[in-house]
């Protein structure tokens, strides 16, 4: 079990200890740290370091969560637990956590949250678009206009081929989807084989035959 280390800024119009919950999926373990707001109406930069934990149970690698992390503003004193420690149960808060949702017109807002492997917080990585874009297309990628392919050559029926490379290499061989548009004539399309790289389509109709179509890459965990 590792150390991780979450960090963000919090600005709130009441003063205060406030609590953030680290639980578990099973909601049979949970770590309360403690954070205090100095000034009102003033951005603060929080840091807090949790120990892993090495009881209970975990989600993995999969795509289910594994944790939870909750900001309480205020929860009954059955949610209250001791700061600072693995627990058995599901908990929110200690007694000391300012009751923020009891004060009318209250103000607490949150930004930059960043949770890390390790004791250290590092500055918040700021990604663009395009980086963002190029992470997701690792996992997932589809066309959005339908491609176009004419087949030709002799008369009859003819099979052909046509590859598309990927935007980014997926993750694992991705389970392809086409989807032909109708009016394509008489064409069909298939898949040959996906691997990492690309596909390679298949088609089949007569003479001239044009087939419009669209596909998604699913490399999903």
């Amino acid at each position: 079990a590792k150390d991780i280390t979450l960090s963000f800024w919090v600005r709130s119009s009441v003063t205060g200890t406030y609590c953030v919950a680290f639980i578990n999926n099973a909601f049979d373990r949970s770590y309360i740290a403690e954070y205090s707001i100095s000034s009102a109406n003033t951005w603060e930069y929080k840091t807090i370091t949790v120990s892993g934990d090495t009881s209970g149970t975990w989600v993995g690698a999969v795509n289910t969560r594994s944790m939870l992390i909750r900001f309480d503003l205020g929860s009954g004193s059955s949610l209250n637990t001791t700061a600072g420690a693995w627990q058995s149960g599901s908990y929110r808060n200690t007694s000391s956590q300012t009751n923020l949702v009891n004060n009318a017109s209250a103000t607490w807002q949150i930004t930059g949250v960043q949770l890390e492997v390790g004791e250290e917080a590092t500055p918040f990585e700021h990604r663009s678009y395009a980086d963002e874009l190029r992470r997701c297309q690792r996992y997932y990628e589809k066309t959005y206009a339908d491609s176009v392919y004419f087949m030709n050559g002799s008369s009859g029926t003819q099979i052909q081929r046509q590859t598309n490379r990927f935007m980014v290499q997926k993750r694992a061989s991705p389970t392809v989807t086409q989807t032909k548009t109708a009016g394509s004539g008489a064409s069909t399309v298939g898949n040959v084989g996906a691997n990492i790289d690309g596909i390679i389509h298949s088609f089949s109709g007569n003479n001239i035959d044009s087939c419009f179509f669209s596909w998604t890459a699913d490399a999903e965990l």
